[in-house]
Order: structure tokens, then sequence, then C-alpha cells
């Protein structure tokens, strides 16, 4: 009964190992030897406690050593022990100095964040583009970011604490404009956008643009903004 009962265990496991070192060779990944290992650990501890003896050397050794061996191979070193028996603080630290080597060879993303006001009577009207303009140095966005990277612009709406929102750029508002000679409303639409530009230094510059192209002596306010430069 009992070597039955181990034996179809030991099936399950080494179907479960090959099943994942399949998808790790595909992937490359070795974060799902943790997950495989810590499921089938508590599987064996569970078989165990129901066959009342003490097997932890003939279940547990042998998968521990299969899932480390997965993650050693894929993490590029080798690691051996003296004991026969390899307990769960011995096999975390083999796979985390194995996930440790690993993403040692990574690249992670990385981001940048600028914050800039815009006072009101910063902005300066476009005649010829029918907008109000502010532009910025931006050292920040490198040709590199530029290039290979992301970058966005954000807007702050509202009274910080109180009803503030984040917007992301172009953000369009629609605004009454009053009634007309038959009294109908008459409405509007406001863009402000954004446009990034790559030189020595580098420029953000900020629009506010009224839909009838009016010089809307109203549209520059105090804004403040959120660059985000991702890379």
């Amino acid at each position: 009964m009992y070597k039955s009962v181990s034996g179809g265990l030991f099936h399950e496991i080494k179907q479960n190992i090959s099943h994942f070192s399949l998808l790790l060779i595909k992937r490359n990944i070795v974060f799902l030897v943790i997950h495989e290992t810590q499921s089938l650990t508590r599987r064996s501890k569970h078989v165990n406690n129901l066959i009342g003896m003490n097997m932890n050397k003939t279940i547990i050794r042998p998968l521990f050593s299969s899932a480390v061996f997965i993650a050693i191979l894929f993490s590029g070193f080798a690691c051996s022990t003296s004991d026969d028996y390899l307990d769960e603080f011995e096999v975390r630290r083999m796979i985390e100095e194995a996930l440790r080597e690993n993403n040692e060879n990574l690249e992670f993303t990385q981001w940048d964040i600028v914050n800039i006001t815009v006072n009101q009577n910063d902005w300066e009207w476009n005649n010829e583009a029918a907008q109000w303009e502010a532009v910025y140095d931006l050292p920040e966005l490198t040709e590199f970011i530029y290039e290979q990277g992301a970058q966005l612009g954000y807007v702050f709406i509202g009274e910080q604490g109180v009803d503030e929102v984040q917007k992301l750029l172009p953000y369009v508002d629609t605004w009454y404009a009053g009634d007309d000679t038959n009294g109908d409303p008459v409405y509007f639409t406001e863009t402000i956008s954004v446009d990034f530009q790559l030189g020595n230094p580098s420029t953000v510059a900020f629009f506010i643009k009224d839909s009838q192209l009016a010089q809307d002596p109203d549209a520059p306010r105090t804004y403040n903004f959120r660059i985000v430069l991702i890379w």
C-alpha cells in the first residue's frame, strides 16, 4: 500500500517536472519552478501524514532536487550538498541565488517624472497657429528615450485635495459660450496638448487651442503638468 501511494506520487511528480521543464525551455522563466516546488511540497507532506511514516527522504528529496536542478540549469551555476536531505531553507536559498544571478543580466523598465507648472502669464499667443503656447527645456529627454522609449503628458484639473483629477494629454473640454441671436446655446471645445522635441536641449511644449480658432483671453490659466518618460 505504501509503495503504491508513493509510486503514484512519484509518477505524477515526474510528469509535472517534465511538463514545467518544457515550459521553462520555451519561456526561460525560473519562477514557474518555485510555484511547482511549493505545490508539490505541500502534496508530499500531505501524503506523509496519511501514510504515518517518515518518507521525507524518499519523496521530498527527489522532488526538490529535480526542481532545483532546473532552476540551476537556467541560471548557469551548479551547487551541491553533502547531506542527502535538502530542507526547505536550503532549497529556497539555492533558488533565490539562481534567480538573483539570472536577474542580473536582465534589463528592467525605467522611468523619470518631471513636473512643470505653467503660470497664467507664461502662455504666449501664436497668431499663425491660432493657439496659446508655453515651451520649456526638457534635458531629461535623451535621444535613446526619444527614439526607443515613450513620452507621456498629464494635466491636473481641479483643486488639489478637493476635486483634482489627472488627465492624459491631449485633454479636450467643452465650454458654453452663450446664446446666438436665435437664442440657441453656443458651445466650443478647448484642447490642451503637448509636444516633445529632441534637441540640445530637448524641449516640451504645451498648447491650448480653441475649436473656433479664437484668441480666448480666459483660456490661459495656471496649469500643473506631469511628464513621464519611459525607457
